[in-house]
């Protein structure tokens, strides 16, 4: 005998209302929302911090990325004020920022084979050498909830014949504060043959084309 037919008859019927999607800037699966879309829905306080940072990802703060998760259900007096991302969290929000700089600023001024020699480490690629954080003592920590922008740039200054020096700030949208100031040192790295190499010509002149013509470091 079947019996989830018969359980399934007992249930009471339910209709849902259609949804009707935008279609006007669809984002590819996979892909971050276009420069435009993320700039458009900055709050005002945020828009002027990042100013000069050419390479934007906005994200939710998560509850699981947090101290303090598994107490969230204690109703109990400044226990949401204890939602803060653990440290490890601001180190993937620098990663989301630092990839989210190719593919904004450096993808669209390469051909697609050259862009992905460079990124998969088919030959010349970027390398992490190291990253600095600090957390500015005078703005308020993030806490759950909340959403920050995190934008990058690389200054002229820090553009060298075999490396850059990406710089990132995370701003938090609840108060308008860059709430972590980050460096990476990325080194030109030749993984055909183990050793470190200059940056290709094409992308120097991809950065020049997307970042260095744009911005003022």
């Amino acid at each position: 005998m079947r019996l989830r037919p018969l359980f399934a008859s007992l249930l009471p019927k339910r209709t849902f209302a259609s949804v009707s999607l935008v279609e006007s800037a669809p984002v590819p699966v996979g892909a971050l929302p276009s420069l435009d879309q993320i700039q458009q829905s900055l709050p005002n306080a945020v828009a002027a911090k990042i100013q000069g940072y050419p390479a934007l990802v906005t994200i939710g703060i998560q509850p699981t990325e947090c101290d303090f998760y598994f107490f969230r259900f204690l109703y109990l007096p400044g226990v949401q004020s204890l939602l803060r991302p653990f440290d490890s969290s601001y180190a993937r929000y620098f990663e989301t920022g630092r990839m989210a700089y190719f593919d904004q600023i450096i993808s669209p001024h390469l051909s697609p084979s050259a862009y992905a020699d460079f990124i998969q480490a088919r030959a010349i690629g970027p390398i992490l050498k190291s990253v600095s954080m600090s957390f500015p003592t005078t703005s308020p920590p993030v806490t759950y909830p909340d959403t920050i922008t995190i934008a990058t740039r690389v200054p002229k200054a820090k553009l060298k014949s075999d490396r850059f020096t990406q710089e990132t700030i995370i701003v938090s949208h609840k108060t308008g504060d860059i709430v972590l100031e980050a460096e990476g040192e990325i080194v030109s790295f030749d993984y055909r043959v183990g050793k470190k190499a200059d940056l290709p010509e094409d992308v120097v002149a991809a950065w020049e084309t997307g970042d260095g013509g744009k911005a003022k470091h």
